[in-house]
């Protein structure tokens, strides 16, 4: 992320304050597909980012455990459980008090 000066650190990546104000956008239960998690601007309409964060900080942070691992739902279809997302959040807000200037 480039912008450090609105970002929290967790784990060893950043995430932007943003982030705290996104739980309600989300709903109640179901999945998540990785473009509504990260955001999508080219879709008609575009689509906010929960982390407005790139695809490969993503899957980086899965790999070392920061973000939930995903669900398989067919052989082309991965998505992220609603609950697994908002745990997220809830850590995130819980562990991350800490800005970084």
């Amino acid at each position: 992320m480039n912008n450090r000066n609105q970002a929290i650190k967790y784990g060893s990546q950043y995430v932007p304050e943003d982030v705290r104000a996104c739980a309600p956008l989300i709903p109640d239960f179901g999945y998540l597909r990785l473009r509504h998690i990260i955001g999508d601007s080219k879709a008609d309409p575009p689509i906010p980012a929960i982390f407005p964060i790139s695809s490969s900080s993503w899957w980086n942070g899965i790999k070392k455990n920061l973000y939930p691992k995903p669900v398989k739902l067919s052989a082309n279809c991965t998505a992220w459980r609603v609950e697994d997302i908002r745990d997220l959040i809830n850590r995130i807000n819980s562990e991350g008090e800490t800005s970084i200037e």
